[in-house]
């Protein structure tokens, strides 16, 4: 049975009561440590992850992942991805955002954003498995849709090629065709330049594993486009490069292209945490890892993070928890707090009944981990509701209430010096943020032929102007789209 609270139009369902999670934790820190985190949806009922894959196995999902993120990071940061940063030096609040933070444990108490969540929610979408061939899915063709892999939904396409479904001149049949295809078809590319790239971007992983593993999309790109691009409310029609054959372009189809422009076109981004460059995962008894490079982000940085970005500016930013499948680039929607007292496991709605001074606190399972500045400690209880991904679908209109929310209840102690200064913390659970990540303020995805181009020169809903189409066939070739198409897409769309 669960306690309900509301945020705007959002639920969030209490998870089970905090001082028997505090006993089970201290009865057996290592089994509470390493236990699967329960997701709830929007009506309290219990979420298994959103992706399965082929990876069973701990350090080989996290030696996948490490991979894409690297490659990530080198397109989106001037750090060299390749070295490892610890905590120290990649592990603080205010490398992630460009305003001052507060940090200071009863400075945020006293603002009252105990409970919050953003002003503008992220919107939900696909991620775009590769498997499915990016945007080269043809998601709204039932006999595509019972391709199981992706050889066989690629043997589909090359059995069923776009263009000839294109000059068959049935508008229910052209409808069906892939968000690739469709863009293909609107800058006049009869080849289908970007959605042959689309496949053989799969084709790589293919053909070196023998399988694309079901997780792997451009769901980075997503995260990015949900909290930077507006959201796309309506579907629209515009027309293709021979003037006449109308092409429709549903929310959950222009979410894949703002998706894909922000996937593939650099942009600047800040990071923290999440740089362990590992084969195997040493933990002590706790199950904590025992290497500082593993560590991920330290509670310190993720409450700090968390409290300034959701609970000041009422903005969002982006988490991925590497031990778990589906928490993985998701954006941020908003949080609730709860406080306990470390030592007595009470909780109390006076916040200084919840600090426990350093030497008092007898039952501390990571004292040797300890910062040398911490003087007290504090427990915290954190729901945390996020925006997470959903399949693509034909509805003709989106809203926030439409989108896919996860719940999860983080439990973290903080370290607090004299003064009441955030100045470190431990996990209680292996299941949690280890990287946290958002494109810069001003951030847009800009590519050089975007650039010679003037947004006013197309309405988006007639032919494209040829210097347009030889500018998009030309990124298309380098697995690009342009951002003056997708924007002028996407601003229909409201």
């Amino acid at each position: 049975m669960f306690s309900l609270f509301f945020i705007s139009f959002v639920i969030f369902p209490a998870q089970a009561d905090l001082k028997s999670n505090l006993q089970a934790f201290h009865e057996n820190p290592k089994s509470y440590y390493m236990q699967h985190l329960t997701k709830y949806d929007r009506n309290g009922q219990p979420q298994s992850s959103s992706r399965s894959g082929f990876l069973t196995q701990e350090n080989e999902l996290l030696s996948r992942k490490l991979q894409v993120r690297k490659a990530f990071l080198k397109s989106h940061s001037h750090t060299d991805p390749n070295v490892t940063i610890a905590p120290g030096a990649n592990d603080n609040a205010n490398t992630l955002f460009n305003t001052p933070l507060i940090d200071n444990i009863f400075e945020l108490k006293n603002l009252g954003i105990d409970q919050a969540h953003v002003d503008k929610s992220p919107w939900a979408g696909d991620y775009w498995a590769y498997y499915r061939g990016i945007l080269g899915n043809r998601f709204q063709d039932e006999e595509f849709r019972l391709s199981a892999d992706w050889e066989s939904a690629y043997n589909y396409i090359l059995k069923n090629p776009f263009f000839a479904i294109f000059s068959s001149g049935q508008p229910d049949k052209i409808n069906t065709l892939s968000v690739s295809e469709k863009y293909d078809l609107i800058v006049g590319d009869q080849d289908g330049t970007l959605t042959t790239n689309m496949w053989q971007q799969g084709a790589a992983y293919q053909d070196h594993t023998g399988a694309i593993e079901t997780w792997m999309g451009i769901c980075e790109g997503w995260a990015a486009a949900a909290i930077m691009s507006p959201r796309p409310t309506k579907s629209i029609e515009t027309v293709a490069y021979d003037g006449k054959t109308k092409i429709m372009l549903n929310p959950s189809e222009l979410k894949g292209l703002v998706s894909y422009l922000w996937a593939r076109t650099p942009y600047p981004a800040r990071f923290v945490g999440g740089r362990c460059n590992f084969k195997d995962v040493k933990r002590d008894d706790l199950g904590r890892p025992t290497s500082i490079e593993c560590l991920d982000t330290n509670p310190a940085t993720w409450h700090v993070s968390v409290l300034n970005r959701v609970g000041i500016s009422k903005r969002s930013f982006i988490m991925d928890a590497t031990a778990d499948y589906e928490v993985w680039n998701q954006p941020i929607y908003g949080y609730s707090l709860k406080y306990f007292n470390p030592q007595t496991l009470e909780s109390s709605l006076e916040l200084q009944n919840n600090i426990i001074a350093s030497g008092e606190f007898t039952n501390d399972k990571f004292k040797e981990y300890r910062s040398d500045l911490a003087t007290q400690m504090i427990g915290i209880e954190m729901t945390l509701q996020y925006v997470t991904e959903e399949s693509s679908n034909t509805r003709p209109t989106n809203a926030p209430e439409d989108d896919a929310l996860r719940t999860v209840t983080y439990i973290y102690d903080l370290e607090l010096d004299a003064n009441g200064k955030i100045v470190g913390g431990e996990w209680y659970q292996n299941e949690h943020p280890d990287f946290l990540w958002t494109p810069n303020d001003n951030a847009f995805p800009f590519t050089a032929e975007d650039a010679r181009l003037n947004a006013q020169d197309w309405n988006g809903d007639t032919v494209l102007p040829e210097s347009w189409r030889e500018a998009a066939m030309r990124s298309s070739k380098t697995n690009l789209i342009l951002s003056v198409i997708t924007n002028k897409l996407i601003e229909r769309a409201q």
